[in-house]
């Protein structure tokens, strides 16, 4: 007699809550890691280490070096407030006013996200979109 594979929907606020906390947890080690080594010694086992989960965790949240650099970014985004694209010139012209305390308070982080060829990457993906809002402004 074959046994049915029966696969359950279960959605669980508690795991989501969880999950959310082990991927914060995950970037802000990332973070620290960036700030004080550099990408150097920038390793999933290296952050695994310092969040306090297993590597194989960090490879669940991020399955590549590149989704982790790119969340990471995000993440950077967040921390900074840098907010939305600027859609008018006055938003535009007050967009460093807003962000640049975030990067001084955060240069080493900055400089090392900013000069990582994904960071680049991930900068460089939503230009189109920046153009878009300074155009429609």
């Amino acid at each position: 007699m074959k046994s049915a594979r029966v696969t359950a929907t279960y959605e669980s606020p508690l795991r989501a809550e969880q999950k959310a906390a082990t991927r914060q947890r995950i970037l802000d080690a990332a973070g620290r890691l960036l700030e004080d080594r550099g990408l150097d010694e920038f390793s999933f086992a290296s952050i695994a280490k310092e969040s306090g989960v297993r590597e194989r965790t960090v490879y669940r949240h991020f399955p590549t070096r590149t989704a982790l650099i790119e969340s990471l970014c995000e993440w950077f985004q967040k921390r900074i407030h840098y907010g939305d694209f600027a859609h008018t010139e006055e938003d535009l012209i007050a967009k460093p006013q807003q962000i640049f305390p975030g990067f001084e308070e955060n240069e080493r982080l900055a400089r090392a996200l900013w000069a990582s060829p994904q960071g680049r990457a991930f900068r460089l993906s939503d230009v189109e979109e920046r153009k878009a809002g300074i155009k429609a402004g």
